[in-house]
């Protein structure tokens, strides 16, 4: 079923990625027969249990199959699922709770009736049926000269599969954002769940020197930017762009339909994921903690609680 109707993200070596913090849910129909899955990642600050999307994951892998055949009666079966997964949600109610659903997955009522914060997000799709020209032509002129830029500077991208080569400048660049780093995680990601199966990566080079990276996973239609990074002592404006319009093309060549930019509510990320010209996609984070916390923390993240 997780095959069928999940991605790369369901995938049984991608839940093993987080061990015993990540746990895994089904959901059955009338007759007990399992319809669907989701999965939590648990984790806690000070004493208090965080229930969350796993990190690196784009959403809680929420897939289900729907039998009916009427328009109504599936838009029925949607929101019974849905008020089904938001009561699951509720009974964790002495948790600090965040979530994030697939994009597809609109119905947010039973959320909001169980007094979620439902807040809006956004990704960019680009749909890999275009031709390359197409493609190109779809790229804002200031990114195309961008990418001019770089390959007149002499910089050059090469496909690696060693992905040794790319941890340092993601290394480097998560610290120089002040992202939390989970070493081990990323390296059970990159050494023991990415094979050329599943994942490609593409390195700008610049005089033998690295300047930027990009890491995607992908499986039977989607491909995934993952990772992205900048070697600050090697930055070039347009090297960014360059390798991950390489690894757009690759993706098109390799018969996939969608490359999904992953979105960033960061404005100079979204910004330039914009630039290469693909859908805006939405999708929500179902948010909630007890009362108390719940204000402290609407100081601290009011645009999430």
């Amino acid at each position: 079923m997780a095959f069928t109707h999940g991605s790369v993200f369901n995938d049984p070596e991608w839940i093993s990625v987080y061990g015993d913090k990540l746990h895994l849910y089904g959901i059955f129909d009338n007759d007990e027969k399992l319809m669907g899955s989701f999965y939590i990642f648990l984790s806690s600050l000070f004493g208090v249990p965080f229930y969350t999307t796993p990190p690196h994951t784009p959403s809680i892998g929420l897939f289900y199959s729907n039998p009916a055949k009427n328009s109504s009666n599936r838009l029925g079966v949607d929101k019974e699922v849905m008020a089904t997964v938001s009561a699951f949600f509720k009974q964790n109610r002495f948790a600090v709770q965040r979530y994030s659903l697939p994009v597809g997955i609109t119905d947010m009522q039973p959320f909001i009736w169980d007094k979620f914060k439902v807040v809006p997000y956004f990704t960019y799709w680009i749909d890999l049926k275009n031709s390359e020209d197409e493609l190109q032509n779809r790229i804002s002129p200031k990114l195309r000269n961008n990418i001019k830029k770089a390959l007149s500077d002499g910089i050059s991208v090469r496909q690696v599969t060693d992905y040794k080569v790319i941890e340092p400048i993601l290394t480097e660049t998560f610290c120089r954002q002040k992202i939390a780093l989970d070493e081990p995680r990323i390296r059970r990601i990159l050494y023991d769940f990415a094979t050329p199966g599943n994942s490609f990566a593409f390195v700008a080079m610049q005089e033998d020197k690295p300047v930027s990276m990009a890491f995607c996973l992908f499986d039977r239609e989607k491909a995934y930017y993952l990772f992205g990074g900048v070697s600050e002592g090697q930055k070039h404006e347009g090297a960014g762009a360059l390798v991950l319009w390489k690894c757009i093309k690759h993706a098109k060549k390799a018969g996939l339909s969608c490359f999904d930019l992953e979105g960033s509510m960061i404005k100079g990320v979204e910004k330039f994921f914009r630039g290469f010209g693909g859908e805006q996609k939405s999708y929500f984070t179902v948010n909630r903690a007890p009362l108390v916390l719940e204000l402290l923390l609407k100081f601290i993240k009011r645009e999430i609680f």
